[in-house]
């Protein structure tokens, strides 16, 4: 025990011989490998691990898995080599990083882990050869993407003046960046590189401001430009000027989507029921007056001609009420709705909503599951559009929650499966095909690369809004509902656009509060594309001349002039 106690002493000894700057002999901590570290765990010793990282779960305190030839270990925390903790981010230290290191033993509900960790040396392999930028220190004007990009330790003390905007994320704790903070998986699915980098930089790249005053129910997004502030420690600033802040103001007026003469809104309408009582909804006819004219409100001020909606009660009710509050607002009968014939029930459903002197669905309504929740939960449907008679099919969808048990990757994936396997009977009718819905997976995951690189589709909100969102989740933001067309439809689409009328906006507009507003109809943000058809009726005159071979694709109304004396073969099929 008097062994033991001694050790305990002189290891607390180091940590502040570290602190204050120094150094121990090295013979003070040896070097061993994990397998080692793990036989001596009763030995109570600091030693000197090597390793690479993985499996990093937290970028403030350091904890991750180190791995060695001989085994892997948990890390609870790291400290960088002066004692100082919670600066993890600051360190650079990525997935794949070789790691040297020091701590002790301890083993925690039956695992094996690293405790009084503290940084020593790392090494990135993918960079052995490229030198860090140069950052000149004695600057006091800065940009933050530039000069910040090896971390803050080099400016902790330091008065500067940033060249850059920060945007508000908290706006209780006013946490900042120099970029609204995307979800990793908008960059990588977890576990590739791309996906630890923007961890990386999400960690370095957020601060907290102080010296500042917001303005009460101020929303997310609010700019901070020109920012003078002392860097008091890593991922603080204190401000020492008064910045000009620029709101992220409740929108009023709908984003340009060009020349479009369609318009389609993908919309989650969070749990729309009129049956009260049930597993989700308003909790009472009060509650449910409010939410009636919420989101009435917001989908009439969207002015589409198509609403693929998601949450929806299942039957006939629900819709059906949404439709007569639509055709109240527009003073006249011009809404209607796709009955897919499914009886009410306490759960949720897709379905269209459609201005019937715009648009007519057209065909059958397609179910890519014949069983399963997910029955009332994905569709395709052909419209026609009525001044141009053009064709194109919407699906909606609303796949497998992030909440849950299970894997829900892999459920999300099987709806991916069972959509596209349905996409050919879509393309049969039209080969057009728009795809919409609460995805509830970020951009780059795996269920939504089997429909962009598995079957050509193009993502229009990479294409036109890459910048937008459509959800915030603990202070990142993100999309997860999705807009992607067929190659054929790309140059029909004028615009797709992510409308900023929920995520940002505070709870205290939701209905339940009493608020009967437009704004925060819902928790997702709606998506708009806009679809111009019918245009080359007039201008799309194609000469073929004699002799040559060509295939071309006509769209209705459009016009081929043989040239020539010869005899020509026309083959096809002609679609009513």
């Amino acid at each position: 025990a008097l062994v033991a106690l001694i050790k305990t002493i002189m290891k607390r000894i180091y940590l502040i011989f570290a602190i204050i700057g120094i150094m121990m002999p090295s013979y003070a901590v040896a070097h061993i490998s994990i397998a080692e570290f793990i036989e001596r765990a009763e030995d109570n010793t600091t030693y000197r691990l090597c390793g690479v990282v993985s499996n990093i779960v937290n970028m403030t305190y350091g904890n991750f898995t180190l791995e060695d030839e001989t085994g892997s270990i948990y890390v609870y925390g790291l400290l960088t080599s002066t004692g100082q903790s919670k600066q993890f981010a600051s360190m650079g230290i990525v997935e794949g990083d070789t790691l040297t290191m020091q701590g002790s033993y301890k083993l925690y509900k039956g695992t094996h882990e690293v405790v009084d960790g503290q940084y020593i040396s790392h090494v990135s392999p993918a960079e052995e050869d490229v030198e860090k930028p140069e950052i000149d220190y004695t600057k006091t004007v800065v940009d933050f993407e530039t000069d910040f990009a090896n971390g803050w330790s080099g400016w902790v003390g330091k008065t500067l003046t940033f060249t850059n905007d920060f945007y508000i994320h908290d706006t209780y704790n006013k946490r900042m960046a120099y970029h609204r903070l995307r979800s990793p998986e908008e960059y990588g699915d977890e576990g590739t590189k791309e996906y630890t980098n923007a961890k990386t930089t999400n960690a370095i790249a957020e601060c907290t401001l102080s010296g500042v005053t917001l303005k009460s129910g101020c929303r997310p997004g609010t700019i901070i430009r020109g920012l003078k502030a002392k860097v008091t420690a890593a991922n603080t600033l204190q401000a020492v000027n008064t910045p000009t802040i620029i709101y992220n103001e409740l929108p009023t007026e709908l984003p340009d989507l060009g020349n479009a003469n369609v318009v389609i809104a993908g919309t989650n309408i969070e749990n729309f029921f009129v049956t009260l009582g049930g597993y989700a909804g308003a909790k009472n006819e009060t509650t449910l007056a409010y939410q009636k004219q919420k989101i009435s409100k917001g989908l009439y001020h969207l002015n589409a001609d198509i609403y693929a909606i998601c949450e929806m009660e299942q039957g006939p009710l629900a819709a059906t009420e949404m439709v007569r509050l639509l055709n109240e607002l527009a003073g006249t009968n011009v809404y209607d709705w796709v009955n897919a014939g499914f009886s009410t029930y306490d759960a949720i459903m897709v379905c269209y909503i459609y201005r019937k002197d715009k648009v007519t669905p057209y065909g059958d309504y397609i179910k890519p599951y014949t069983s399963s929740v997910y029955l009332y939960r994905e569709a395709i449907q052909c419209f026609e559009h009525i001044a141009t008679q053009e064709r194109f099919n919407v699906s909606v969808n609303h796949f497998k929650a992030k909440s849950g048990t299970g894997d829900t990757d892999g459920t999300r994936q099987t709806n991916m499966q069972k959509l596209i396997s349905k996409l050919s009977s879509a393309e049969a009718i039209d080969p057009d095909v728009l795809v919409m819905g609460d995805l509830n997976a970020y951009t780059m995951e795996a269920s939504n690369l089997l429909l962009t690189e598995g079957e050509g589709y193009v993502d229009l909100l990479m294409k036109y809004d890459p910048n937008g969102y459509s959800y915030v989740y603990d202070k990142l933001v993100g999309y997860l509902d999705h807009a992607y067309c067929s190659p054929s439809m790309e140059s029909q689409v004028t615009k797709a656009v992510s409308y900023h009328m929920n995520a940002d906006t505070p709870t205290s507009y939701e209905y339940s509060k009493g608020n009967t507003t437009m704004y925060r109809y819902a928790d997702h943000e709606p998506i708009l594309v806009g679809l111009h058809l019918g245009e080359d009726v007039s201008t799309n005159i194609e000469e073929v001349e004699t002799g040559v071979a060509c295939t071309k694709v006509l769209r209705n109304g459009q016009i081929v002039i043989l040239r020539g004396d010869n005899a020509y073969t026309i083959t096809g099929q002609l679609i009513y």
